[in-house]
């Protein structure tokens, strides 16, 4: 009991903590900034913190553009997927915040080649959320997620890939309350209409052999069909 009030103390502590660098400029608070972000993955590394807090921090955290690209340099996509993989398919607001810190950093070019790793798979496994949720504030970010990288080529490249033409196509045919999911779902519509080539099977199987590397495409279970 102890341990989890202590736990439960510290996760609001690392919240307001993020709130407050937030607020400020980062140039008047570099140093504790910089301190405070190692702390927190130090602390979600050795189960200190609740992976909820951790993300919700991480979401606070990376809308301060140094420390997203500290974050990224420092092998940040790599606990990003590890939490995708697991964590993101256990609870929704794990998931969701996940997502949000993922569309944040596709704002930046030194982002873009994470999201187009090939052994990271970040999209594939973003759009096999869809999967285990449907809440539309997850569904939302998902689509703003795709149609924040959809003009990168090598990110479009990876939308192909993952069938992403087909995800939206299915989501189409669902009733959304949310006028933003079916704005979402329509630019993506489009876009994907004006570039069919680059979602047709013979294009894709030959970017993969000319990039060396053949993957499988997502399989999507009943649950989200």
């Amino acid at each position: 009991m102890q341990n989890d009030n202590r736990r439960s103390m510290c996760d609001l502590a690392i919240l307001i903590e993020a709130q407050i660098i937030e607020a400020y400029s980062y140039d008047k608070c570099k140093n504790i900034a910089d301190h405070f972000f190692r702390l927190v993955n130090n602390l979600h590394e050795n189960k200190k913190i609740s992976v909820q807090a951790y993300v919700s921090t991480l979401a606070i955290l990376v809308k301060t553009n140094e420390l997203a690209q500290n974050f990224v340099h420092n092998h940040g996509f790599k606990m990003l997927t590890a939490l995708l993989k697991k964590d993101c398919i256990e609870k929704a607001q794990v998931a969701y915040h996940v997502i949000c810190t993922l569309w944040v950093l596709s704002y930046h070019e030194y982002a873009r080649p994470e999201f187009c790793d090939y052994d990271l798979n970040v999209l594939e496994y973003v759009s096999k959320i869809l999967d285990y949720f449907n809440q539309e504030k997850i569904v939302r970010i998902v689509l703003m997620l795709f149609n924040n990288l959809k003009h990168d080529d090598n990110c479009l490249e990876q939308l192909s890939l993952i069938n992403a033409n087909s995800v939206v196509n299915k989501l189409l045919k669902k009733p959304w309350v949310d006028e933003a999911i079916k704005e979402e779902l329509k630019n993506l519509e489009e876009f994907f209409q004006q570039n069919y080539q680059e979602f047709s099977s013979f294009e894709k199987w030959a970017k993969q052999v000319e990039r060396g590397h053949l993957a499988w495409s997502p399989v999507h279970t009943e649950k989200f069909w």
